[in-house]
Formats: structure tokens, sequence, C-alpha cells
């Protein structure tokens, strides 16, 4: 039932692929130039998004795209680590999901990252150093819990962008043109000119019904001004549509063996094969049923996937604090056949890592 539309997503863009002709080159044999080509075209959409209707962007962009990237980081960072197998990951997202759940939020998810560098396998001095920058962290958030938890939900974003630096870091320099990309939107957003650009782009009124860019404003900006609250709700659109567009696209191909690009087919059968056919069918219809929800409530559709995926930004801090102590383990780097690259393979072929 699904080979049939992934064939033609892969007839489709056999098709895009001979009319760019030698254009095409780079990015069917080069890793950064794709990468490069991708992570621009994502944030530029992103950007140019944030400013006509950043309320749009972050609604749609969470119902729709949200437990799909929950996929990717639990498949990037668990999986294909190997922390699935330890007993301390689950330990540390345990302690935060029920310490959130009592109200100590980042507090609790700092506790639960504490537990997971105790039983990392790293020496006492390395494992001494995380916990003390656990442990700084924690007195900083105990200071203002509120606070503290507001701003991780905007740094929650930016973890993405970490983990984009650490992917990338043998990859071509091309590679880190989003980066830069991002830094230069982000600026000009939080910047008095951005206000400007939104509100002359129609951002301003340009909202859901039950999602108004006011009350995103309560939510992500409580506590500043009228004007500065808008563009860091904007900034916020552009940040989130940047972290899934590292997790969706940049991270999938700077963690794939081969340099060459891989057909819809393969990648469905690659994620199937390390998820497992009936989490992907969960998670699928996880999806269609916020997606579904949407279409009558957006704004609590959206409240209900942040309140259902809360957990997933747990594992990215355990994660972290676990790689910080051991170094971050090399990707599998298996053969891809060239003529599977660009999705001429027979949907029997066996998909790379």
């Amino acid at each position: 039932m699904v080979s049939r539309p992934l064939a033609v997503l892969d007839a489709a863009r056999r098709l895009g692929i001979r009319a760019l002709g030698p254009m095409a080159r780079p990015l069917l044999g080069a890793r950064d130039a794709r990468v490069m080509s991708f992570g621009v075209i994502g944030l530029l959409v992103a950007f140019v998004v944030a400013i006509v209707m950043p309320a749009w962007s972050i609604g749609v962009g969470t119902v729709v795209l949200g437990v799909p990237h929950v996929i990717s980081d639990v498949r990037y960072l668990v999986v294909r680590r190997k922390l699935a197998r330890r007993v301390s990951l689950y330990a540390a997202v345990a302690i935060a999901v029920v310490g959130t759940t009592m109200g100590y939020g980042l507090r609790a998810a700092l506790v639960g990252a504490c537990v997971a560098v105790a039983f990392a396998e790293a020496g006492a001095g390395r494992k001494a150093l995380v916990l003390a920058g656990l442990g700084t962290l924690f007195a900083v958030a105990s200071q203002n819990r509120y606070l503290a938890d507001l701003v991780y939900a905007h740094a929650h974003n930016l973890v993405a962008l970490v983990f984009f630096v650490v992917f990338a870091r043998n990859a071509g320099k091309k590679a880190f043109v989003p980066i830069a990309l991002f830094a230069v939107g982000a600026l000009f957003l939080v910047h008095p000119v951005g206000l400007s650009a939104i509100a002359s782009a129609g951002g301003l009124s340009r909202a859901p019904a039950t999602l108004p860019l006011g009350e995103l404003a309560q939510q992500l900006a409580p506590t500043v001004e009228a004007g500065l609250a808008v563009r860091l709700v904007s900034l916020f659109a552009f940040a989130q549509a940047a972290h899934y567009v590292v997790w969706l696209r940049l991270v999938p191909e700077l963690d794939r063996g081969s340099d060459r690009p891989r057909s819809f087919r393969q990648s469905a059968r690659a994620l199937a094969r390390e998820l497992s056919p009936w989490l992907v069918a969960f998670f699928a219809l996880g999806t269609l049923v916020f997606v579904v929800w949407a279409l009558v409530d957006l704004a609590g559709a959206r409240m209900a996937y942040l309140r259902t995926a809360f957990f997933h930004g747990y594992i990215e801090i355990a994660a972290f604090a676990i790689f910080a102590c051991e170094g971050f383990p090399k990707r599998d780097r298996g053969p891809l056949p060239a003529a599977a690259a660009i999705g001429t393979a027979p949907s029997s072929a066996s998909p790379a890592s």
C-alpha cells in the first residue's frame, strides 16, 4: 500500500534529475553540496513563512512535522547510536517525565541526565566535569523555574543546530552554510527592522482563528514589551522550522553511510528495518490523528502534541550528556550501489544503512 506512492515519488525524482542534467551531478555525488542545497532552500522558505505568517508556521508545522521529527530524533540519537540498549537512558527520561508532571520541568530533565552520566562509559574525571555542568544548569534553573522552562522552550529548537554541527563535523565546509544562514535570519528577526518586515508582510494579522499571534506571544514571550514579543514569536517560528529541517532532511543525509542519495523506497525500508514496521505505523497514525484534529482545532491539536511529545526533548538532553562523556559515536558508512542511489534500482534492492 505504501510502496506504490513511493514508487511514484521515485519516478518523479528521476524525471527531475534528468531535467537538471549536468547541474544534478554535484547533488548526486557530494554530500556537503546536497546538505547545503537542502538546508539553504529549507531555511529560506522557513524565514519567509516566519515573516509572512508566523502563527501558521508554528501551528501547522507542529502538528504536521512534529511526530515525524520525533521519529528522526529517536532514530538518529538513540537507535543508531545504540543508546536504546541502555537502561540508564530510560531511567533518565522516566525521571524527567515524572518530574515534569510534578512541576519540576527542566530541573527534572537535568537530574535524569545526571543519572545517565553516572552510568556512562567514561572516566571519573570526564563524568565529574559533565556533572558539574549539569549541576550549574540546575542551580540556574532553580533561581527562576518559570523563566528556565520558558528559555528551554526556545532553546530546544536550537539544540537541533548543535546536533547538526556534531553530525556535520566530518562533512565539507559547504555543509555549514545553513548554520551561517540561520544566524543571519535570526539576527534580522530579533532586530527592530524585523517587526517592520512582519507588519509589512501582514504577519501580524495572518493567523489561525484558534491560534492568534497575541496568544502565542503570551505563551512564548509573556514578560517583554509587545514589539519584542512579536519578534520573538517570529524567531520561534523560524527556529522551529529550522529544527524540523535539520532532523527531517539534513541529519539523515549526514548520517547515511554512502555519499550518494537514496531512493524514497530505500529510505522507507531502512526506517522500517531500524524502528520496526509496527512502530513506524504507530507514529504515522499519530501524525494522522494530530492533522485531522488540527482541521477542527489547530490550537488544541498543537497543545495535545506538545503534552504528548515533550519527552523527546529530555532524550536529547540525556543523549547530549552521554555524548559529552563518551564522545559522539561514528556512523556506519556502508556502501550503496550507484544505480540505487538515484532510485533506479528495483524495489527489492537492499537499502543502505
